[in-house]
């Protein structure tokens, strides 16, 4: 059962598409799970079409499909570098990294075993080499982390909606050197960013929250943003700096160009270079 109160961003927005957005699966499916009565606000079931309100509290259950499968699919990758070891592929705009409940079938994983299988690959040996399987049934589903035992070979993600170099281990060795890199923060990762507005070219802002103080500073084109990271305390389906347990996380940002889009509205590029810390 999952919980979450709603803020002011979701305030006045419909049940099902609050709830499609965050949990990533069609407007029919929520619709259906709030007929089955598995979508609760304020304990009382409502209607798909009920506008939510600030301080409204939601719990719903999730169906699990009847099995999740890792099977190849063809598509074209955009491959930056592969060997024996590891696969690079540039990830466009919109696709999801591995399957999970809402997200079955059509994903990035799914295109690598494609790959992989016209290279000579079989998918058992792929899959042998991270001691999983290639279909899983509700039950087991029930027991496992979905995402963890969905994602062989991948030692980080990027979300749906952001493009990117990604890294695919080939076999248990790489995969254990590559997980290794990014826990011990040797790997950096560098982002670019449109935002709508232009920042000041001396700007600083200081954020509370639990008598802690952080900061964001902007000077002559560059930025330091030190904002931690967690699970926020009453959204827990929502990350930011208002956590009770947050992981320390440091931004660098490097200011790019200024443009005007085609309605004649000002954007700033970003360059951003994250800097994790435990």
């Amino acid at each position: 059962m999952k919980k979450l109160i709603i803020d002011k961003n979701f305030s006045g927005k419909r049940l099902d598409i609050v709830l499609s957005k965050l949990e990533n699966l069609s407007r029919k499916q929520i619709q259906e799970l709030i007929k089955e009565g598995k979508v609760l606000v304020n304990n009382t079931q409502k209607k798909s079409s009920y506008k939510l309100k600030e301080g409204d509290i939601i719990t719903y259950c999730l169906a699990l499909p009847e099995t999740l499968s890792l099977e190849p699919k063809e598509s074209n990758l955009d491959i930056i570098f592969e060997d024996e070891d590891i696969l690079v592929i540039n990830k466009p705009f919109g696709l999801v990294v591995h399957p999970a409940p809402g997200h079955v079938g059509d994903t990035l994983l799914n295109y690598v075993l494609f790959h992989f299988k016209k290279k000579g690959l079989t998918l058992e040996k792929f899959l042998n080499e991270f001691s999983s399987k290639k279909y899983f049934d509700k039950e087991e589903l029930k027991k496992a982390n979905v995402s963890s035992i969905l994602r062989p070979g991948t030692v980080h993600r990027l979300d749906k909606n952001t493009a990117g170099i990604l890294v695919v281990a080939k076999n248990r060795e790489s995969h254990n050197i590559l997980t290794k890199f990014f826990q011990d923060k040797k790997v950096k990762k560098h982002y670019i960013a449109f935002c709508y507005g232009i920042i000041p070219e001396n700007f600083s802002k200081t954020f509370r929250y639990k008598n802690k103080e952080y900061k964001v500073i902007f000077k002559n084109g560059k930025g330091i943003i030190n904002l931690p990271i967690g699970r926020e305390d009453y959204n827990r389906l929502k990350f930011s700096y208002k956590s009770s347990d947050p992981k320390e996380a440091i931004t660098i940002v490097k200011f790019i160009d200024i443009m005007t889009s085609f309605l004649t509205k000002e954007f700033i590029m970003l360059k951003w270079k994250l800097r994790e810390e435990k």
